[in-house]
């Protein structure tokens, strides 16, 4: 055989090498996942799904919109969110944080002539302090039993029935300025504005008849007199409180501006037990013996005056003579009672309205209750939305179970987020949830008490009644401050019109 085609004999040093490379190699492709993963050997252009990284944010879901965060490269940034657990606020601190930012009326506040005010909060113009209770007798408990209400019913016959409603009662409830304290026992106690006690236990031939006298006296019945409580004396005088003269159309503690006129023309009562209209100078104006059958009549506002019959229909009339709405059918609402708030007279250009419609045979095809503007043409609302009352050019509206505030202007003040709310009054209405905590908020939004309190009481007579389930009551007055010289009973008028010529609800 020629030597070019024999085999050679390997090198032995060289294949021992060649077999030790392979077998390293393999090793080495066998370990790569794990070297990557480990972060040994990072590949720059692969982004993995999650971060090996330990983390205090694992299993949260929250939205990256929501916290500031971001989901990049396996790691959310939690921008100004902290990354510890989140925890409930402590409500007692919180309690203390909000009280520690009122102040406490003093003397020193009386001196500078701070004055007690049931007109309509403004941030400008009103402070609200707290009262000093150290020395007032106050309730332990926020409720010892319901108030039962009745209300009286109309129908198209004018016949009457009542039904009652059952309310909780706060065993400190302020009413026109006045603290009513209810004791365990059953008694009531009768105290001023600053907690000094009028009577520790009310006699039975003394009420509070929850109306005000032309000078707009709260008004108390004793015995079948009319008086109200002289503060310069400390006594009670005689009233001339004329429950169909001082009649202002809903059975509820009002405060002073509510239902008075805006303008020279006022109601009047004639010989003939009907009811007109004339001027403060005395010329008459509207409504004489002979040009309405009327009733009853309610006070001039927005140039408006509102009457009614005895089949209980409404009239809507102008200054100068005339039916000023033609084009619907009014009528009375079932009741006078605090649901009803925002009927019979307008503001900021707008009234609640009850409309009847009817077929050609007469017949009654329609019977519902909604809002008008001074021409009698209806304000756009929301759809499927409740109006629960009107005041303060404020209505409190209900979807299902949530309340919010719409502004008369036709903007939210709030949307309806919220299980629990009571209709504004003087400038303010207690909002928030009802098994939760209260607040109040003004006509701009904004709260004027932070609703960390168990319960609150609607502004009465610029009195305030708070409640905590472990601290027990607060009180607080709205004070208007001496520098403000505004006329708080006078409104602006002004409505945002829409191409219809009445306002609308966005």
């Amino acid at each position: 055989m020629s030597a070019k085609f024999q085999n050679e004999a390997p090198d032995p040093e060289k294949l021992i090498i060649k077999r030790i490379g392979a077998a390293l190699l393999l090793v080495f492709i066998a370990s790569l996942p794990i070297l990557i993963f480990s972060g040994i050997i990072k590949l720059p252009f692969i982004s993995l799904p999650f971060d090996t990284k330990e983390s205090n944010n694992t299993g949260s879901t929250a939205d990256p919109d929501i916290t500031g965060g971001t989901h990049e490269t396996g790691s959310m940034s939690t921008g100004n969110v902290s990354t510890e657990t989140a925890t409930e606020p402590d409500p007692a601190e919180q309690l203390k944080s909000v009280l520690a930012g009122f102040e406490v009326f003093s003397s020193e506040f009386a001196e500078k002539g701070y004055l007690l005010s049931d007109g309509r909060y403004n941030q400008d113009e009103y402070k609200l302090m707290l009262i000093d209770t150290s020395a007032i007798v106050l309730p332990k408990a926020f409720t010892f039993g319901d108030d039962v209400r009745e209300i009286v019913f109309r129908s198209d016959k004018n016949k009457e029935n009542v039904q009652t409603v059952a309310s909780v009662r706060p065993s400190l409830k302020p009413r026109m300025g006045f603290i009513f304290r209810e004791n365990a026992d059953g008694a009531m106690s009768l105290l001023r504005p600053d907690g000094a006690v009028i009577y520790d236990q009310i006699p039975e031939n003394v009420s509070f008849v929850g109306a005000r006298d032309s000078s707009d006296n709260p008004v108390f019945q004793i015995d079948d007199k009319y008086c109200y409580y002289d503060f310069t004396s400390g006594s009670f005088v005689s009233s001339t409180y004329d429950p169909k003269l001082d009649y202002r159309g809903i059975e509820f503690d009002y405060p002073s501006y509510y239902g008075k006129p805006d303008s020279d023309v006022i109601r009047f009562h004639t010989s003939a037990n009907k009811w007109g209209y004339k001027k403060l100078d005395g010329t008459p104006c509207l409504g004489t013996d002979n040009n309405y059958g009327q009733i009853g009549a309610y006070e001039f506002r927005d140039e408006r005056g509102v009457i009614f019959m005895s089949n209980n229909s409404m009239e809507v009339v102008q200054r100068y003579g005339g039916i000023a709405i033609s084009n619907v059918s009014l009528y009375r609402p079932e009741h006078d009672g605090i649901e009803k708030l925002g009927f019979y007279m307008y503001e900021f250009g707008l009234m609640r309205a009850r409309i009847k419609k009817f077929n050609n045979k007469g017949e009654m095809i329609k019977d519902y209750e909604t809002v008008i503007g001074i021409s009698g043409a209806e304000f756009f609302l929301p759809a499927d939305y409740e109006i629960i009352s009107y005041s303060d050019g404020v209505f409190l509206m209900k979807k299902g179970d949530y309340y919010g505030y719409l502004s008369h202007t036709g903007k939210w003040i709030c949307k309806p987020v919220y299980t629990y709310a009571q209709p504004f009054m003087e400038g303010l209405g207690v909002i928030g949830y009802k098994d939760g905590k209260k607040g109040m908020m003004d006509t701009s939004g904004n709260y004027a008490v932070p609703p960390v309190f168990d319960q609150i009481t609607s502004c009465s007579g610029g009195v305030i009644s708070l409640y905590d389930d472990l601290t027990g009551y607060y009180l607080i007055h709205k004070l208007l401050i001496p520098s403000s010289t505004a006329d708080n009973s006078a409104v602006d008028n002004t409505v945002a019109e829409n191409s219809d010529g009445e306002s609308s609800a966005e």
